[in-house]
């Protein structure tokens, strides 16, 4: 059985992977082209080799934004999803990866959480439910955007790895 925690390091990896694609066609902004690399749904994001990498990643974070500065709260060390909610947005229809976009509410930072189709599109439409059978019925839905409140130094686990220097 996989553990929470491995599971959540892996969806937060695959969405780091796959949210820094760009949209489906060349675009072109000051002087920088940004081309379409498709979302290999296959690749799943990047397990670190070794915790020292990890370590050395949210170290840096917290230097820049983090213990004692006045931008702790506002950006956080980590941000936490439950399980049920991940699975929420990953069992909708059509979806086979999320995308997590950083964003700022009153000053706050944000973690919010889409799902994504096999082509790399985001689901923030609509789409038709199916029923037990599989056949699509006439009742159209919301894809579910999401974000989380729940974010440390409020809500942490102070002995991880991660948050020692």
């Amino acid at each position: 059985m996989i553990s929470r925690s491995w599971f959540l390091a892996s969806c937060f990896t695959l969405i780091l992977v796959g949210g820094c694609q760009t949209q489906s066609q060349n675009k072109t902004s000051s002087n920088l082209t940004f081309a379409h690399v498709p979302i290999d749904t296959r690749a799943g994001g990047k397990i670190f080799a070794s915790k020292d990498d990890a370590k050395k990643w949210t170290k840096k974070h917290r230097d820049d934004f983090g213990r004692g500065n006045a931008n702790e709260n506002k950006y956080g060390r980590a941000h936490y999803f439950s399980n049920t909610f991940l699975k929420t947005i990953m069992e909708q229809q059509e979806c086979e990866g999320l995308n997590f976009y950083v964003s700022r509410d009153n000053g706050e930072a944000r973690l919010i959480v889409v799902g994504v189709n096999k082509a790399g599109k985001d689901l923030t439409g609509t789409y038709n439910d199916v029923d037990p059978s599989g056949v699509k019925t006439t009742e159209v839905r919301d894809y579910l955007i999401g974000y989380s409140e729940m974010k440390c130094p409020n809500n942490c686990d102070d002995t991880s790895v991660l948050l020692a220097d």
